[in-house]
């Protein structure tokens, strides 16, 4: 329950002396607060708790038991038990056939997505002491995540919910677009709506590792997501209410090497942040690209040292 204009919902238990919730929650809501207002009570949800006991008993019911049958063909549908897992066969099913199940070991499946998950993190702190951009190193506008060979997405942290909603479709997209004709030492650039991303100053750095140096095997990808200042645009800032055409909010890169073989890039992100985003009517380059060039250099430098840690 909580009041109405206010985010913030107490759990109230049914009273035991009777059925006044609203008494019970501006109650609970003096304890907690020291204070209460005159205004309308929500119930936001109505939860319903169980407790169930552990004394053993039979009752009555269409399952079986899987040690008490000895059957070759069930007729019908049918639900066997066992103390550890529920089978819901269909009708004709027999007791004979072949089968073939991959087995995925709980223990290091949890191991292995904590460390992940750890990695993520420590890429996340590298990159906010080593960008110039207070997107980044004071509001946390950034994500890290890290994907399967085939862009499937393996672990993130707990960063900004639109960039990890979205991350997963630009990976994709690229991986997509760049099958077959990447190298070791290349890292992708993207920002444009069309491959994945959300508004355009939100630049995604990816980074396909290869099983070797000079390898052809991709066994996975890192991809960093970072919001820069200013990309060019009608504003400064490249977030202007108004406008109407993509174009207006900035530089739009669908895909491109931002490092090709161990070499960055730097006239090709000249062309895509000063040259190009200006020919567009009332509309201005980026206003620094020195700090557009140091911000990806601090998301390529992150994705590196994950790759180490890897």
């Amino acid at each position: 329950m909580r009041y109405n204009g206010s985010d913030t919902a107490l759990i109230i238990l049914k009273p035991t002396d009777s059925e006044d919730y609203l008494t019970a929650f501006e109650e609970r809501h003096r304890r907690e607060f020291n204070f209460r207002l005159e205004c309308d009570v929500l119930v936001d949800d109505v939860r319903i708790r169980m407790v169930v006991s552990s004394q053993a008993r039979s009752e009555k019911s269409p399952a079986a038991q899987l040690k008490q049958l000895d059957l070759q063909t069930t007729q019908a549908k049918a639900r066997l038990l066992e103390t550890c897992l529920t089978i819901d066969l269909p009708s004709k099913a027999s007791s004979s056939g072949s089968l073939s199940l991959s087995v995925i070991d709980p223990i290091k499946l949890t191991v292995f997505s904590h460390r992940f998950i750890s990695i993520t993190e420590q890429m996340g702190r590298n990159l906010q002491k080593a960008t110039i951009s207070t997107n980044i190193k004071q509001r946390l506008d950034f994500s890290y995540t890290l994907f399967s060979p085939d862009s499937g997405l393996v672990a993130n942290t707990p960063h900004v919910p639109i960039h990890l909603g979205s991350i997963q479709f630009t990976v994709h997209f690229q991986y997509t677009k760049w099958k077959g004709n990447l190298k070791d030492r290349d890292v992708l650039v993207s920002n444009h709506p069309q491959s994945g991303g959300t508004h355009l100053p939100d630049i995604t750095v990816i980074t396909p590792v290869f099983d070797e140096p000079g390898g052809t095997n991709i066994v996975f990808y890192i991809a960093s997501h970072g919001h820069h200042a200013d990309i060019g645009g009608l504003l400064p800032g490249s977030m202007p209410p108004r406008l109407t055409e993509l174009w207006q909010e900035g530089a739009a890169i669908k895909g491109t090497k931002l490092v090709k073989n161990g070499r960055f890039n730097e006239a090709r992100m000249e062309e895509l942040l000063s040259k190009i985003p200006g020919q567009y009517k009332g509309c201005s380059s980026a206003l620094y690209l020195s700090n557009n060039l140091s911000n990806l250099q601090a998301q390529i430098m992150a994705n590196c040292y994950r790759i180490s840690l890897i």
